[in-house]
C-alpha cells in the first residue's frame, strides 16, 4: 500500500461516520473564543496557548480529531496553532487555526523582533485574509509549508500527510 493511500486508510477509520460538514461549527468555535478572550482584554496577540486549548476542547467535545501544534519544536518561534481534520463525504477536511496570527502582521508603532519582515508579508493572501477574518483557513501540504515559510528566512516543503504522522507518533510515545 503507497504512503498516501496508508494516511487515507488511517483517516478514513479515524473518522468514520463523519457525514457533516463541521467547518461551520468549527468557524463558530473560533469566533465564539475570540469574542470571550475579547471581553478581557485589548488585543488577543499572545493568547495563542490559550486560545488554542480553549478549541481544542471544544473540538474534542464533538469528536473533530485536532492536533495543537507548538512551532517552539517546530521552528524554535514561540507560537501555537491547530491544525483539525474530519471526513466530509469520502474526502478529508484540514484546517489550520490561527486566530491569533494577527500578531505577525505589521501594525502602526510596532517593531519587528526577531524577523527581518513581517511574516504576514510572506503568506500567500488568500491564506492571510482567512487568517485574519475567520482565525482559520483550509489546508493542504502547499498552504501548511506557505505558512510554516512565513517565520522561515529559507523555504521548506512540508508534506502534510508526514507532518501530521511524525508528530501523532510523537504523542503516541509519549502516552507509554
Amino acid at each position: 500500500m503507497k504512503k498516501s493511500s496508508l494516511n487515507d486508510f488511517y483517516n478514513s477509520i479515524l473518522n468514520i461516520g463523519s457525514n457533516k460538514d463541521y467547518e461551520p461549527v468549527i468557524l463558530n468555535i473560533v469566533s465564539s473564543e475570540v469574542v470571550n478572550l475579547s471581553k478581557h482584554t485589548d488585543s488577543i496577540d499572545g493568547f495563542c496557548k490559550y486560545l488554542a486549548e480553549k478549541i481544542s476542547i471544544k473540538l474534542d467535545e464533538l469528536g473533530i480529531r485536532n492536533d495543537v501544534i507548538d512551532l517552539n519544536k517546530v521552528l524554535n518561534i514561540d507560537h501555537v496553532f491547530i491544525i483539525c481534520e474530519y471526513m466530509y463525504g469520502s474526502s478529508l477536511k484540514r484546517f489550520l487555526i490561527d486566530p491569533t496570527y494577527t500578531q505577525f502582521t505589521k501594525k502602526e508603532n510596532m517593531e519587528i523582533v526577531r524577523f527581518d519582515v513581517w511574516p504576514s508579508e510572506k503568506l500567500s493572501k488568500d491564506i492571510l485574509e482567512d487568517l485574519l477574518n475567520k482565525g482559520m483557513t483550509q489546508i493542504d501540504s502547499e498552504s501548511f509549508s506557505n505558512y510554516l515559510n512565513s517565520f522561515r528566512k529559507n523555504k521548506i516543503d512540508v508534506n502534510l500527510d508526514e507532518f501530521l504522522m511524525k508528530l501523532r507518533m510523537i504523542e503516541i510515545g509519549k502516552v507509554k
